[in-house]
């Protein structure tokens, strides 16, 4: 939604809904709807099933190119290598103990 259909629907002005937003919150419109992207983002990459474009087009990016720039821009990494890390961290077994096989039994307590 962009800020005048959002200013169309509340009856204020988009000057003054971005004046009120920021002196409320701390932050300009823009920012907490970029925030809130972002971490949408991060969680749907996470879980891994869906492609770049379509959490792209998802999140309402124009484009995957869009998308992986304002990431990038945002996180220091394209969502590509985001999401290589946390699958590369979350096979990574604890130091020291030996990574639980689907088929074997889990560890006895003493």
């Amino acid at each position: 939604m962009s800020l005048s259909e959002l200013s169309e629907k509340t009856g204020y002005s988009a000057r003054h809904l971005t004046r009120s937003f920021k002196q409320s919150t701390g932050q300009t419109i823009n920012d907490f709807v970029s925030e809130i992207r972002l971490k949408r983002a991060i969680e749907l990459l996470t879980e891994g099933k869906l492609p770049v474009r379509e959490i792209a087009a998802l999140l309402g990016y124009g484009s995957s190119g869009a998308f992986c720039v304002s990431f990038t821009r945002s996180t220091g990494e394209s969502p590509a290598r985001f999401r290589t890390r946390e699958r590369t961290s979350r096979e990574t077994p604890v130091r020291g103990r030996k990574p639980l096989h689907k088929d074997s039994a889990p560890p006895q307590l003493a």
